[in-house]
């Protein structure tokens, strides 16, 4: 990511993670994958190591992700479609912005903030 600022791509991630349906729920099944196997049996976090899900929202977004997952054994291409499963998702995503940044290949990650700038996304930030 040698020619992007570390604050673009930040407010990037973050803004793609807050309003893109498509990203911010491929994010939500990155950061589940990253919780302990413990953790995905339980259904919440109970390591504190800045990896997979906080506390707060280990619970919750865990339980979306199985939910999502059941849909998706009868339905390969389903994608949530509840608005509110949405908002939590839009609300509780942004914070991953830094693992998502560290799981991600860069070239790609360089190419697709690139593509999505160079057709015009106006990142109007609210944070």
């Amino acid at each position: 990511m040698s020619k992007i600022l570390k604050k673009d791509m930040t407010d990037f991630l973050k803004h793609k993670l807050s309003t893109d349906k498509h990203f911010s729920e491929n994010a939500l099944f990155k950061i589940f994958e990253r919780q302990t196997d413990e953790e995905k049996a339980r259904g919440y976090t109970t390591d504190h190591n800045n990896i997979g899900f906080n506390g707060i929202d280990g619970k919750l977004l865990t339980n979306l992700v199985e939910n999502i997952s059941k849909k998706r054994k009868s339905n390969p291409t389903y994608r949530f479609s509840n608005k509110q499963f949405q908002v939590i998702i839009f609300k509780r995503m942004p914070k991953y912005w830094k693992q998502i940044l560290d799981i991600s290949d860069n070239d790609k990650l360089e190419k697709y903030y690139n593509k999505h700038m160079k057709n015009g996304l106006q990142l109007q930030l609210s944070f």
